[in-house]
């Protein structure tokens, strides 16, 4: 039987898989092979805890060895299946930011006709409201501090230290101010 010619995806996730170097365990660990069953397993664990088992039933239903097993089981596969949800929903998230982004920019940059001393008050009200929309900018602002939110760019920077330290001392017996 011929063998299928592989896609354009499946070749590049075929040549990433096969430029990744072999892991070597270490001497003292064998390396952790996960079973065919572990992740059914796993999500049964789950199920029983959401239902209100505690570790030592789920222990006993899903056939893990002790209750700390099966906790671990079900801290891992929680961590497991809500951590690429996130990056999908976060994803979404910050698309939406996008378009909402989009749909402002317009308001917030238009220019304000220039005003004039000849303008009665009626004239100079129309003018100003046909500039940039002050609600507009303060929605801006608020995509903006929400996306800064989202993708964590709010974190502080650590400030290093100013200046430069010297540090004298003697060596053998010789002190660095006779030299």
């Amino acid at each position: 039987m011929a063998k299928r010619a592989r896609s354009a995806d499946e070749q590049e996730v075929h040549d990433a898989l096969n430029d990744v170097p072999p892991v070597t365990p270490s001497p003292r660990k064998r390396p952790r092979r996960r079973d065919a069953n572990a992740t059914v397993r796993a999500a049964r664990a789950i199920e029983l805890r959401i239902k209100g088992y505690s570790y030592s039933q789920i222990a006993d239903e899903c056939g893990y060895s002790d209750k700390s097993s099966a906790y671990n089981a079900v801290k891992t596969e929680l961590d497991r299946t809500i951590r690429e949800p996130a990056e999908a929903l976060r994803t979404l998230e910050g698309e939406r930011l996008d378009a909402m982004w989009r749909a402002l920019y317009p308001m917030v940059t238009r220019q304000c006709p220039e005003l004039l001393p000849t303008d009665t008050a009626e004239e100079a009200l129309a003018k100003m409201k046909s500039g940039p929309s002050l609600f507009g900018i303060d929605r801006a602002i608020a995509i903006q501090e929400r996306r800064a939110q989202l993708f964590g760019l709010n974190i502080p920077v650590e400030q290093g230290a100013v200046g430069v330290t010297i540090v004298v001392r003697k060596v053998g017996g010789v002190d660095p101010a006779e030299v």
